[in-house]
């Protein structure tokens, strides 16, 4: 369950960034039928959620601007049904912010 992937999002309009939204699929393949769940906003409802991480700081952000960095997840070492998630935040626009670490811990 253990991963870190690099995402980048560029902004639509101009307007402030108090959070970051993450969803993900969980793919059972040797079922059979094979099954996908999706749990991405606008998806059908599943027990699990999106995850919303907000920033200590809100971005003030134009269109164009991009927020980037790396999103890691792992297992809590105390319980491991929690999950420990860390965000590198980076952020390449007109009004300064300076580039961030922010730990998380889901239950």
């Amino acid at each position: 369950l253990d991963f870190s992937v690099p995402y980048s999002l560029q902004v639509s309009r101009k307007d402030f960034v108090y959070a970051l939204v993450v969803w993900f699929d969980v793919s059972f393949r040797k079922s059979s039928p094979p099954v996908v769940l999706n749990t991405a906003p606008g998806k059908a409802p599943t027990h699990w959620k999106q995850m919303v991480l907000y920033l200590d700081e809100p971005i003030v952000a134009k269109q164009g601007d991009v927020v980037s960095g790396w999103l890691g997840v792992r297992k809590n070492l105390q319980n491991p049904r929690d999950l420990d998630v860390k965000v590198s935040v980076e952020f390449a626009g007109s009004v300064p912010y300076d580039s961030r670490v922010l730990g998380y811990r889901l239950r």
